[in-house]
């Protein structure tokens, strides 16, 4: 692995990425996302044939803004998404659709991301996403696998998930 990654299998389907940064008297300097690193320490989570990324999407949440839950019209058309917050922080939430939101409380993850941690996630396409703005500001950055998906949603509150 290059220095500065490490890569977790956090769930079936879910890795937590920290990736590196150079910090000298000019500012600092981040590689987010590096194809060598994630073909080598990605094989477990990623489709055959690997990742590649299609398209970035920037959101731009203000204060207390939820967002989401968003998915893909079946549980694997959707691609896979790399997602980083790289201003402010955000409380990042996934629901497993393979249970199915109808039988009962789904499977959910969250995660802590925010501008120091450098960390991202990568999530397969069988999870529905969105998170809440920690702070005044939130910039969050996806890569996806797949760049002409419609996806789907449901409301951030219809799932049982107790937001902060």
């Amino acid at each position: 692995m290059k220095e500065g990654f490490s890569i977790t299998k956090v769930a079936d389907g879910v890795l937590l990425v920290r990736y590196p940064s150079v910090e000298d008297r000019r500012g600092t300097t981040e590689t987010p996302f590096d194809a060598d690193t994630f073909e080598m320490h990605a094989r477990d989570v990623a489709p055959p044939g690997g990742l590649t990324f299609e398209r970035e999407l920037v959101s731009w949440s203000k204060s207390n803004v939820v967002r989401g839950m968003h998915f893909g019209p079946d549980r694997f058309s959707a691609g896979y998404k790399l997602i980083r917050c790289s201003r402010g922080s955000i409380l990042d939430v996934l629901v497993d659709m393979r249970t199915g939101r109808q039988s009962g409380a789904p499977k959910t993850l969250s995660f802590e991301l925010n501008e120091s941690s450098r960390q991202s996630l990568l999530v397969a396409p069988y999870y529905a996403h969105g998170y809440a703005v920690h702070g005044d500001f939130a910039e969050v950055h996806y890569l996806l696998t797949k760049a002409d998906v419609r996806e789907q949603a449901f409301r951030w509150d219809s799932f049982g998930y107790r937001w902060p």
